[in-house]
């Protein structure tokens, strides 16, 4: 990335002042609001490539729905990784303390479906996430300043075309009613526990020092004017207030009947853990909330159904849907044989089983990691090869903390929300990168917030 002093300071301060009114950003540690990296311009593609990878989301969603309603299915495809240390293991194994008939969570599904398109414009999966999927109302804010900023854009010639038509982005909407509409469906399921509530409870399970509130006061927000009272707890809060004499009702101390547990935390091991560093406590709340009577987004069966092992077994076996092609992308466990002979390790990344950002290993340094690998966590991360790309060939003007820079070679990743019972695919989050960055993540990657637009 290019960047240069005081480029097109007029378009920075109005870009910078609609991305604040918009709040598409991050709290920084001073307690503000900072904006995300933004990309200026969409990334164009065909109407029926972006159709193409809403089908694709779908058929994943709907695969990871099936694993997550079949233990012995999804134990059988998380292999290797279920005798480790690993989050992914020890989730499963608090889940095994609950025995199949005591498990009442009812899962709801919040997935984002990331793909990325190879040079033959096929899908391609890179993972899942059915746990903290967010940031996708990002995306919908930007959108509407692209197209606020567009006559400015082609008047300094940055723009060099009329303003293309956007792909709907309804996502913030989608993700909000599909909350609300599960704690109303929970409250009419069992009506008994519910007497004399007048709205519907919505608890968002979030890390004690949030940063990501705007993207997720977003959601809220819709929920709220729906009808819904929306409650932020964290993990160590809930397993205070949860009133368990009252069990199997979700009931918190001081809030009454809970609905919906919406987890926008505990993706990764930390976040279970307390000041001394031990997990077992809140990892055996997370295995409790299993047997009560609520909604649980996601449950541990439908998180763990999006880990990156799944993707592993689903590459050596095969199976004939509209996700097919999205999913022959080489990947193998560090343990397996086959990984002596991979060649070029230029081709490849390595990763764990983490989830967040920090993950990913590539080029000459992947010898050195794998060396350092236990015999336990070779069976545990993962050598995916990488999907060849092809990146935008003109320049991008991209706000970068209120200046103006210029990215090229970029590359997009497609992150298509599939949501609920219905498997809805509404709404995306798009974030680009410079091809030769690692990680295309805001939070903790090198990527933007980006958007689609459709080619004429």
């Amino acid at each position: 990335m290019s960047s240069g002093i005081a480029l097109y300071p007029a378009l920075a301060e109005q870009a910078t002042a609609l991305a604040l009114e918009a709040q598409l950003g991050l709290k920084d540690h001073h307690g503000a609001l900072r904006h995300s990296p933004l990309a200026l311009l969409p990334w164009q593609i065909s109407r029926d490539d972006f159709m193409q990878a809403q089908q694709v989301a779908r058929a994943i969603g709907a695969r990871l729905d099936h694993l997550a309603r079949n233990p012995d299915a999804l134990a059988q495809t998380l292999g290797p990784v279920l005798d480790g240390r690993t989050l992914q293991a020890l989730l499963w194994q608090a889940l095994q303390s609950v025995p199949q008939g005591q498990r009442r969570a009812r899962p709801l599904n919040m997935t984002r479906v990331d793909l990325l398109q190879d040079q033959a414009r096929e899908w391609k999966l890179v993972e899942a996430n059915s746990i903290a999927a967010g940031m996708g109302p990002f995306s919908e804010g930007l959108a509407q300043i692209q197209q606020q900023l567009w006559p400015e854009l082609q008047r300094l010639g940055l723009a060099t075309q009329g303003r293309p038509e956007f792909a709907a982005n309804p996502v913030t909407e989608a993700l909000g009613d599909t909350l609300y509409q599960a704690a109303v469906g929970q409250m009419r399921q069992r009506p008994a526990t519910h007497p004399q509530v007048a709205a519907p409870v919505v608890v968002f399970v979030v890390e004690p020092a949030e940063d990501n509130i705007f993207d997720q006061r977003k959601v809220a927000r819709v929920v709220e004017q729906k009808g819904a009272r929306v409650v932020r707890l964290t993990l160590q809060e809930i397993d205070a207030l949860l009133e368990r004499s009252l069990a199997p009702a979700c009931h918190l101390r001081g809030i009454g009947p809970v609905q919906v547990l919406y987890f926008r935390t505990g993706y990764n091991l930390a976040d279970f853990q307390d000041a001394h560093g031990r997990s077992e406590r809140l990892l055996q709340l997370r295995a409790e909330l299993e047997t009560l009577q609520v909604t649980l987004a996601p449950t541990i069966g439908l998180q763990l159904a999006s880990a990156k092992a799944v993707q592993v077994h689903w590459y050596r076996q095969p199976e004939e849907d509209a996700a097919t092609a999205a999913l022959d992308t080489p990947q193998f466990f560090v343990a397996d044989p086959q990984v002596q002979n991979l060649g070029n390790w230029s081709q490849w990344v390595l990763k764990s089983q983490g989830e967040g950002g920090g993950n990913v290993v590539q080029d000459d340094a992947i010898p050195a990691r794998i060396a350092a690998l236990s015999p336990m966590e070779r069976r545990e991360w993962l050598l995916m090869r990488k999907i060849p790309l092809v990146p935008r060939q003109s320049l991008v003007p991209v706000l970068r903390n209120g200046a103006i820079q210029f990215a090229q070679q970029l590359v997009s990743e497609l992150g298509l929300f599939v949501l609920g019972d219905e498997l809805r695919v509404s709404g995306y989050l798009l974030r680009s990168k410079p091809s030769g960055a690692l990680e295309t993540g805001v939070h903790r990657g090198q990527g933007m917030i980006d958007t689609v637009a459709f080619a004429s």
